[in-house]
């Protein structure tokens, strides 16, 4: 592998791309935008009311940051005012020359189109899918090129538009695209060029223009070294900036292995160190590794006791066939005491195993009590193998776990948070560094699916997770594909779940929908290392109405939605505040047909506190002049750093003016509904996109300030899901529970059966249930 697999964008397959001119504001501001969660964004920095081309529409609060060829627009409330920064704009342009030979009208609405590559001309073929289902082709060129984007114009018909400039291929570049700009022939120009590409991440179409420079401009050979010393710390910042990124999200053989392959001249002082340390580690790592199974055998050996013996031997195996660099972390105090004076073989051991079963914070040194959490690790295993008419034998296994030394409900919680996946999945790898790709086939209770799971995927490691749904008339590998290149290296599962066919035009948002897909995602939890707190949700054109749909649906289980090339959905308008902790990031482009139509709305609310809590909502909308209804390829990037900065909210203290539109809609947060009466609610059956409820069930409930919960409203019977964790709330207290104007004072008593229930409905260990109360309406 070499350093240009690194610093290429992952470009795949240019779609269709986005207007470029607009009129700048005296108030406006070339500078950086910090958004609250994090996320920076550069360009013309102003203030707008509403949504381009309506800004007077909506009475918003809104910023745009323009970057020509998109616009983002977030509110004020949950951004930061501009940070003047001349460079947010790129300062020089390089013409292109093109011949039209045509100005066709464009249709009003751009459908889905396919498109060539970029020809070194810097012209292309785009084929247009119309309406009536007839095809029309348009020839398409790049007529300027600047450290940002390039702008594109329709040579034989009335478009423009423009694309990133690092989304364009670099081996058209140069020698390509540029060699035909004006002025090409001056040196300084050039040098130009080579510092818009440096800019844009062009790193190496920047190196073969800078060295025509030095061959064919010796006198510039000054500014030339200027340069090639920019672009030496460029390209270090990217490799060292890969690597660690490699290494942090749980890929770090792949990390090691790439480091080893750049020479020491490539990199500036600094990124050689730590490139020189980066490998170290690992081999640290891998030592740590041998020394921890000598050690953990010596311990072993060195008991005198047979029948302790046979116990830790059988803990001894358990422990070798999971044992990876991710787990190291948890045999710290075994490490740290192992050989020490006056710590016996047995408490080493007791360290080592019960610091693998509980984390390393949970560790004890009593044999007996490690050796009983090891026995109850693999009852639990058993209880949430069960199948549903399996009570009895549940029971049983409940009463053997509480037989067992070492037993507490909270213990048994730690082992939940620590546990394995209770069954398997094998994904299928090229070799050992790389991707790995598995399917599931549906069942009566879940939908089935094509995954897959990053390089160096471990059972020991928690994965972020991302529920990818399909643009209507595309394949469930083809969306895989779409997303492949920015999830393997951000160390993302991916799921592309099948809850529609590949040929159906439209998302019939039903219930049975819902239902096969609550139970795909329990599926991947149960057999994969999932985080729980970064599983996102995701899709194009009708996968993007979807996502909206499941994520207002069930926002318990999501830190975020993406919607690209969505539409909206009229029913949304009741769901859209279901929580107003869920993160939204939208991607629309204005040739695409109706978006307005069906999303102003929904994207006027979501841009407004919500109605209950009186919440501003994290949202991020993204508008691409100009482009119609496509992929959107450039996003991939950005919005994987915009999921890299999310999690999933804690339990929040306001379950207020949810509104439940299926029967499926039960789960919120520590309140679980066990029914939702049919007449209550209206859309279980397929709806269109134009559909409003006419049945709706509300709830709202809150913890209040006395210790309690206060239930004013809900369709059914349901539980209270009460644990530690819940915001205001002291379990060493009595807890009042308020609902249907009965008053209930509760003790708070983990029980094991509650605990072990919800996680095997579930599959959640990050938000465990530690006690059920009924509660009724």
């Amino acid at each position: 592998m070499n350093s240009r697999c690194w610093l290429s964008c992952f470009l795949g397959c240019l779609t269709a791309f986005s207007g470029v001119s607009i009129a700048v504001a005296q108030s406006d501001v070339n500078g950086i935008v910090r958004l609250e969660n994090g996320l920076l964004l550069s360009g013309v920095c102003g203030s707008t009311s509403g949504i381009d081309p309506y800004p007077k529409s909506h009475n918003l609060e809104l910023r745009r940051i323009d970057q020509f060829f998109r616009r983002y627009y977030v509110s004020t409330r949950v951004s930061e005012q501009p940070v003047p920064d001349p460079t947010a704009v790129a300062a020089i342009n390089f013409q292109i020359p093109q011949r039209r030979t045509g100005r066709a009208a464009m249709p009003a609405g751009i459908g889905v189109s396919k498109v060539s590559r970029f020809d070194p001309n810097g012209q292309a073929t785009v084929e247009l899918r119309m309406a009536d289902g007839t095809t029309e082709t348009i020839r398409i060129g790049i007529t300027a090129i600047n450290a940002q984007y390039a702008k594109v114009i329709g040579l034989t018909h009335d478009w423009e538009f423009g694309i990133a400039t690092s989304s364009i291929p670099e081996d058209v570049l140069y020698p390509g695209i540029l060699s035909n700009a004006k002025d090409f022939t001056d040196g300084g120009t050039r040098l130009n060029m080579v510092a818009a590409l440096v800019e844009a991440g062009q790193i190496y179409p920047a190196q073969r223009l800078l060295d025509s420079v030095n061959q064919e401009f010796p006198q510039l050979s000054a500014q030339s070294k200027d340069l090639t010393d920019r672009v030496t710390q460029h390209v270090s910042k990217q490799i060292l900036d890969e690597l660690k990124l490699r290494q942090q999200v749980g890929q770090p053989a792949f990390a090691a292995r790439s480091a080893r392959l750049y020479n020491d001249q490539d990199l500036i002082p600094e990124a050689r160190v730590a490139v020189k340390q980066l490998i170290e580690e690992h081999q640290q790592d891998v030592g740590r590794l041998k020394a921890l199974q000598t050690a953990l055998n010596d311990a072993v050996a060195a008991l005198r006791d047979s029948r302790q013996q046979v116990q830790a031997q059988e803990m001894l195996t358990a422990i070798e066939r999971e044992l990876d660099i991710p787990l190291l972390p948890r045999f710290t105090p075994f490490e740290l005491l192992s050989g020490a004076e006056g710590i016996s073989p047995e408490s080493q051991l007791a360290l080592a195993a019960s610091g693998w079963l509980l984390g390393a914070d949970n560790a004890v040194q009593t044999f007996p009590e490690a050796y009983g959490l090891f026995r109850i690790r693999t009852l639990v295993l058993d209880y949430c193998r069960t199948a549903d008419d399996e009570d009895d034998r549940r029971n049983e296994l409940i009463e053997r776990m509480r037989a067992h030394e070492g037993f507490s409900v909270e213990r048994v919680a730690n082992l939940l948070q620590n546990l394995p996946a209770v069954e398997s999945v094998q994904p299928r790898y090229a070799d050992e560094l790389s991707i790995g790709v598995f399917s599931m086939s549906e069942t009566e209770s879940s939908a089935g699916c094509l995954g897959l799971v990053p390089p160096e995927y471990s059972e020991n490691r928690q994965y972020p997770m991302l529920i990818a749904l399909p643009r209507e008339g595309l394949k469930a590998s083809d969306t895989l594909t779409w997303w492949k290149n920015q999830a393997e290296r951000n160390g993302f599962v991916v799921v592309v779940p099948e809850i529609y066919p590949s040929t159906t035009p439209d998302y019939d948002a039903t219930a049975d929908q819902h239902r096969l897909l609550l139970g795909l995602i329990r599926r991947m939890k149960l057999r994969l290392r999932i985080d729980d707190e970064r599983v996102f949700i995701a899709g194009h054109g009708i996968g993007g109405e979807a996502a909206a749909d499941f994520a207002t649906a069930h926002p318990d289980l999501f830190a975020g939605v993406a919607t690209i090339a969505g539409l909206g959905r009229k029913h949304l308008q009741w769901t859209a505040y279901n929580s107003a902790d869920l993160s939204w990031y939208v991607v629309v482009g204005d040739k695409q047909s109706f978006w307005y139509d069906r999303m102003g709305l929904l994207l006027r609310k979501l841009f407004l506190r919500s109605s209950g809590d009186r919440k501003m909502l994290d949202v991020l909308l993204v508008r691409y002049p100009g482009r119609g209804f496509e992929s959107f390829y450039e996003e991939s990037p950005r919005l994987f750093e915009w999921m890299r900065l999310h999690r999933r909210t804690t339990n929040p203290d306001q379950l207020r003016d949810i509104t439940l539109l299926r029967t499926t809609d039960r789960s919120w947060y520590w309140l679980q509904l066990d029914s939702i009466p049919d007449d209550q609610v209206s859309l279980d059956a397929a709806n269109t996109h134009e559909e409003t409820p006419e049945h709706t069930a509300s709830l709202n409930a809150w913890l209040t300030a006395n210790n309690g919960v206060q239930i004013r409203t809900m369709p059914g019977p349901g539980s209270v899901k009460l644990s530690p964790d819940l915001p205001g709330i002291d379990i060493n207290k009595q807890i009042v529970i308020v609902s249907g104007g009965r008053r209930t004072r509760v003790d708070y008593k983990p029980s094991l059966r509650d605990l072990l229930d919800e996680f095997r409905s579930t599959a959640d260990r990050k938000r465990l249930c530690f006690m059920k109360i009924p509660v009724s309406p």
